[in-house]
């Protein structure tokens, strides 16, 4: 019990001080002061482009990250800078990408705020409803509360699909369906993806916890029962892309990176939604899912790869594995997965962490060679910064847990030891 203890403070430490550190990196490198607004890139040379594009999911997640860190800060001067950078996010998406016409929020501005992109890709959607609900705890603006609440109806609006289920992929700037359907050149073209899905459950599942109404119940209840019906295979394996009745399009191909997040995603999804049976469901599926990617995805040095048999370690995957694997020890207090746990945080602290304290890079340092923007559409505080936002509220809540676990069995030993013998 006492190793247990140890290992829970060591990981409640570092990945307070992460946070903290991926706060202070962001924070002043982040910024254009010129203009108070984003750089949409900062290249591999840590060279910033203040006439880059910026996407809607890079600012949902710059507003999600800093709301949360605000919240979560211990003094008002940090809580102040955290909401200051989330602020120029919100302005941000509510000037430039929301689209007053036709509702929803574009995918891209240039550097003068003008949409270039005005296509509605529901992954997007989500996003911005997830950094919205977050700023609005943060920050109590009204104004927030009800671009998230309008937003929360166009997604429910245009984007679901009321005859098979599920979320489309994307539509045009007045709602109609694209033709390229793809987020990115890397993906199939196909009306409907386990990934907007899964972001879609995420943003409904903050939503629903913190502005829950019957509709947004409802809506959750049915995004993870999409997941349940269509999207995992009796092989506990999460289909990729799927036609409109939800026929497999995956050509074969899965993603560890995505089944791992999805664990704990669906977990708390469930337990938002207040159904018991649900949750024990979830926990029995995040439980035997992530023991399989344990057995079959997880190097001996702590690296889990996109592909079982591939050995491309990428940040956003190593976030999310620390997170399914605290998830799974959680829920079943086998010790293999705090081991687990440890060893991504272990691989990640030597070879995501850059030379700039805070920075994560996209490639493992020991692809240098390789390594994409360290920020930009793709790439902003978010897996990384919410593993350890998240990461420290679990390392916590199981350190509490085991305290008083050994509280009670130093008090039973003492109770044993106090009994007098009898006669």
């Amino acid at each position: 019990m006492n190793d247990l203890i140890t290992t829970l403070e060591k990981l409640h430490v570092e990945f307070d001080q992460e946070a903290k550190d991926i706060a202070f990196w962001w924070s002043e490198n982040l910024i254009d002061k010129s203009r108070n607004r984003f750089y949409g890139l900062i290249d591999s040379r840590l060279i910033a482009d203040p006439s880059s594009s910026q996407s809607l999911v890079y600012n949902s997640r710059i507003l999600w990250f800093f709301s949360e860190m605000a919240m979560a800060a211990t003094d008002v001067s940090s809580e102040r800078k955290f909401l200051s950078v989330a602020e120029i996010a919100f302005e941000t998406l509510s000037s430039e990408f929301q689209d007053t016409v036709d509702g929803g929020m574009f995918w891209e501005v240039n550097h003068l705020g003008q949409p270039i992109d005005q296509a509605k890709r529901v992954y997007g959607q989500a996003f911005c409803l997830y950094g919205l609900v977050s700023y609005f705890q943060a920050s109590q603006s009204a104004a927030a509360e009800a671009l998230a609440r309008g937003l929360f109806d166009v997604i429910q609006q245009k984007c679901l699909d009321k005859t098979f289920g599920g979320y489309f992929e994307s539509f045009s700037r007045d709602w109609q369906p694209l033709e390229d359907q793809r987020l990115s050149s890397s993906d199939r073209n196909f009306p409907k993806s386990m990934n907007t899905n899964l972001h879609v459950m995420e943003a409904l599942t903050s939503f629903h916890q913190v502005m829950g109404t019957h509709d947004s119940n409802v809506a959750l209840r049915n995004c993870i029962e999409t997941f349940r019906k269509h999207l995992l295979t009796s092989e506990l394996r999460l289909k990729l892309f799927s036609d409109i009745k939800w026929a497999d399009r995956s050509g074969g191909k899965f993603s560890q990176g995505h089944e791992i997040e999805f664990t704990w995603l669906l977990c708390t999804a469930a337990t938002a939604a207040g159904d018991e049976d649900l949750i024990s469901w979830a926990k029995s599926i995040a439980v035997k899912m992530t023991d399989r990617i344990l057995g079959n995805g997880v190097r001996e040095n702590g690296l889990l790869p996109e592909e079982e048999r591939g050995d491309k370690s990428i940040w956003w995957i190593q976030a999310e594995a620390i997170l399914g694997f605290l998830n799974a020890f959680e829920i079943s207090d086998r010790p293999e997965f705090l081991k687990a746990a440890e060893a991504v945080w272990d691989f990640a602290k030597c070879y995501h962490r850059s030379s700039e304290r805070g920075l994560w890079t996209w490639y493992s340092v020991r692809d240098q060679a390789k390594q994409k923007y360290v920020a930009g559409p793709w790439k902003g505080p978010y897996h990384d910064g919410r593993a350890m936002l998240e990461g420290r509220q679990r390392a916590f809540r199981m350190l509490d847990r085991a305290r008083k676990n050994n509280e009670a069995l130093d008090g039973a030993r003492t109770s044993c030891l106090n009994i007098q013998p009898a006669g």
